[in-house]
């Protein structure tokens, strides 16, 4: 998958310009798996990077991480996060998902 190399305020902005929603992975070191089996797979790719602005933060390595951890009460990791192109909020879960799983989860909220 491609997730953006910028700012969660960079990112808001071009979804709102773009009329994209956002999806945010929210990680930690510890926790790959999603991105060497999920975020690899074909229709994973393509059912998140033509709706989505993909944006990826290290929880642990980031001020920007923490505050988005403490403001959206993330305590699972890794966590999704999608939201519409203003910022709000749509749905949010967490642990390792197959592919399988976290298809769908993108269609309902694309």
């Amino acid at each position: 998958m491609r997730f953006e190399k910028t700012s969660g305020e960079n990112v808001l902005q071009r979804a709102n310009k773009e009329d994209k929603p956002i999806f945010l992975y929210a990680f930690t070191p510890a926790c790959r798996q999603m991105e060497k089996e999920v975020f690899t797979n074909s229709e994973a790719v393509g059912n998140y990077n033509s709706p989505f602005l993909n944006y990826n933060i290290n929880i642990e390595d980031d001020s920007e991480g923490e505050a988005l951890a403490a403001k959206y009460d993330i305590v699972a990791y890794p966590s999704y996060l999608f939201f519409d192109r203003k910022g709000t909020l749509l749905h949010q879960n967490g642990s390792f998902k197959s592919a399988s799983d976290f298809i769908p989860e993108g269609k309902n909220c694309a």
